[in-house]
C-alpha cells in the first residue's frame, strides 16, 4: 500500500507451518494414557518434605509405574497410531488450527433434502487398516466402516455438487466386499453418516427446490 503522508501503520502476519512430530506424538500419548487411567491420572507423586526423599528414591511411585505400563500397552496396539492419524486429519481440515468450534446439533435429514459440500474445503479421509475409514471435516473427525461405497460418496460430495439425500442413500447403501470382508450399509446408515457430516459442518443441508430433480 502506498503512503500519502502522515502517520500509517503496517501490520505483518506470519504463519509458521513447521511442526514438531515428537510433540504431537507426546500429546497424543498423554491424552490416551490419561483416558485409560481415569481418576488415577492425577495423584500425589512427589514428596513435599525433604525427610521423605530417601524413601522416595528407593522406588518409582505406583502411579507412575501404572502410567508406564499403560503407555507400553498403547505402544503395542493400534490405538496410538489411530489417534495420531485422526489428529493429523483434524489439523489438516482445520487449516492448522488446534481449537475449532464445537459441532452443531445433529440434524434430521429427510430423503428429499439436499446436501452440499464446499469444494474449496473438502472432506478428508484415509484408510485405517482394513476395517475402518478415518474421516474429517472442519477440524472434527469421524470413524466410518471401510465399506467401499463410502469413499465414492465422499469423493462425489467433494465436487461441491448439490445432491438429494435419498439419491445418496440408494447409491451408497448395500452389501460390498473389500479385503475379504463383507460390509453392509443400510439406507439409514448412510443417512446417519450424512447427518454427522452436517453436524461437523462438512456438509450444508436444505430442503430441495422445485428445480432440483435429483
Amino acid at each position: 500500500m502506498e503512503s500519502r503522508g502522515g502517520l500509517h501503520v503496517t501490520l505483518h502476519l506470519s504463519s509458521y507451518l513447521n511442526g514438531q512430530p515428537a510433540s504431537s506424538l507426546a500429546r497424543a500419548a498423554e491424552r490416551l494414557v490419561s483416558e485409560r487411567l481415569g481418576r488415577e491420572a492425577t495423584q500425589e507423586m512427589y514428596p513435599l518434605s525433604s525427610s521423605r526423599v530417601p524413601q522416595g528414591a528407593s522406588h518409582m511411585p505406583a502411579g507412575m509405574s501404572h502410567a508406564l505400563d499403560v503407555f507400553k500397552d498403547l505402544a503395542g496396539s493400534s490405538s496410538l497410531e489411530r489417534h495420531l492419524r485422526l489428529t493429523w486429519l483434524s489439523r489438516l481440515t482445520a487449516s492448522g488450527f488446534e481449537s475449532v468450534p464445537a459441532p452443531d446439533r445433529v440434524p434430521v435429514l429427510r430423503e428429499e433434502d439436499v446436501v452440499q459440500a464446499d469444494a474449496k474445503h473438502p472432506i478428508a479421509w484415509m484408510s485405517d487398516g482394513e476395517h475402518e475409514i478415518l474421516c474429517s471435516a472442519n477440524g472434527h473427525a469421524l470413524i466410518l466402516p471401510a465399506h467401499p461405497h463410502l469413499p465414492t460418496m465422499l469423493a462425489r460430495l467433494n465436487t461441491g455438487e448439490a445432491i438429494r439425500v435419498g439419491g445418496l442413500m440408494r447409491l451408497t447403501a448395500g452389501i460390498a466386499q473389500a479385503a475379504g470382508t463383507t460390509y453392509e450399509l443400510s439406507p439409514d446408515d448412510v443417512r446417519t453418516v450424512l447427518q454427522k457430516l452436517c453436524a461437523i459442518r462438512g456438509l450444508r443441508h436444505r430442503p430441495r427446490s422445485a428445480s432440483e430433480a435429483r
